[in-house]
């Protein structure tokens, strides 16, 4: 089986040389890596990869730059990984062995936190790894059974490339909430996502708390856009439950502090000790700032999917 690795490069950096450097270390005989830019790049790369230039004078969506790459690509299945994402070495060897079910169509697969990565950047992975973070989407960014889905982030995504070009490829400009459109169009052409757990890829984080509420709150606003306007997969109760149960939070934790209540301020640092102590990373310093991330996280998600509710249109 061949594969194309398809990354959409917004820009060169120490995650994306990382990448290169982890692709070129792949235990397996059969595969091409295609970059996509929209100007060309000088980045030294090794001898399968290369570039597709898309021409574009202003900066294309990452779904522009991987529909940019589907003419030229030659693989039997293409592996979509995003430019800060590096695999381990049996990345296509495991995805092989589970296209090896001919019913399969589309795997996808836990994006960890890398190794050595800062604190910051530890505390923002903690927070997308813990239940109380992700809910029921922990399983996007740590281990977890396997199972099947209708919605996939695409930092680790393989697609059969047939069923990719029976639906004309990705088919938006959004950035964010692009693989949602994508894998809804899979799933109305009867392509379901199979969770495999062992089909890891270190995805870079965003720091803890400025460059990761950005992040988040652009999620939100997306899948915000996406209730408003019908997505039937942006409307699952997992996606509405934490900012119902931020705003109580909110209020509750004014209470505590400005109130005159000492047994709410006892509880609240109560809480945030049983936060903290549920922190998936063991380091102190990383427990430490986990219950303010999480707060803060959750804050960013929540404005983010009430802007995007709000809005009178689809924006990208």
């Amino acid at each position: 089986m061949r594969f194309s690795v398809v990354i959409p490069l917004h820009r060169v950096t120490p995650e994306f040389e990382g990448a290169l450097s982890a692709l070129g270390q792949l235990d397996h005989d059969d595969y091409e890596v295609l970059i996509v830019t929209d100007q060309p790049v000088a980045v030294p790369v090794g001898d399968r990869c290369r570039f597709v230039v898309t021409g574009s004078p202003v900066d294309t969506s990452p779904a522009e730059k991987r529909d940019a790459a589907l003419a030229s690509v030659t693989g039997d299945v293409i592996a979509y990984l995003d430019d800060d994402a590096s695999p381990p070495p049996d990345w296509l060897r495991v995805a092989e062995e589970a296209f090896a079910d001919p019913g399969i169509g589309a795997i996808g697969g836990p994006g960890m936190t890398p190794p050595g990565s800062g604190i910051r950047e530890r505390a923002g992975g903690a927070v997308y790894e813990s239940p109380l973070g992700s809910g029921p989407l922990a399983y996007r960014f740590t281990p977890r059974a396997k199972r099947v889905v209708n919605d996939y982030p695409a930092y680790n995504l393989f697609v059969r490339t047939a069923a990719v070009r029976a639906i004309n490829g990705w088919g938006s400009t959004f950035y964010g909430g692009e693989d949602t459109v994508f894998c809804r169009r899979l799933a109305e052409a009867g392509v379901l996502v199979h969770y495999e757990p062992q089909l890891v890829v270190f995805h870079h984080r965003r720091a803890v708390f400025g460059p990761h509420m950005r992040q988040v709150h652009n999620v939100g606003r997306h899948r915000g856009n996406f209730m408003r306007f019908g997505d039937p997969s942006s409307r699952s109760p997992a996606f509405v439950v934490a900012p119902a149960v931020v705003v109580v939070s909110i209020a509750w934790i004014v209470r505590a502090v400005f109130g005159r209540s000492h047994r709410r301020r006892l509880l609240l640092g109560a809480a945030a000790v049983a936060v903290a102590a549920a922190c998936p990373d063991p380091a102190p310093r990383v427990r430490a700032v986990f219950p303010l991330a999480l707060l803060a996280h959750h804050v960013a998600y929540t404005w983010g999917l009430i802007t995007g509710f709000l809005s009178r249109e689809m924006t990208r």
